[in-house]
């Protein structure tokens, strides 16, 4: 488990580790899911899709090369349980409603 602690700066900024950054593959206006679980701040990061909500081929090979680059550099996470997954994504907060 990669762990860190960073100090809160004004309004409430705070910088992420590097390594964290690099194994997710966040890069500047990406955007992130932020959610209270209890005593806890889990942070996800969002794949949009455009507004219109149409997905176009560009897209569609961009999103396939990030995931080949995560599965190759080992930082993709591989799921089981498709609830897991839709859990974990934030798609669902519970997979049985």
């Amino acid at each position: 488990m990669t762990e860190a602690i960073r100090k809160i700066g004004k309004k409430a900024q705070v910088t992420l580790p590097k390594k964290m950054v690099n194994q997710l593959n966040i890069n500047e206006g990406d955007r992130l899911l932020f959610k209270l679980k209890g005593d806890n701040i889990v942070i996800t990061p969002v794949v949009t899709v455009p507004k219109d909500d149409q997905l176009t081929e560009q897209d569609l090979r961009d999103a396939l090369e990030q995931a080949e680059r995560e599965f190759k550099d080992g930082s993709a996470k591989i799921y089981d349980d498709a609830e897991q997954l839709f859990k974990e994504s934030g798609w669902v907060d519970d997979v049985n409603s």
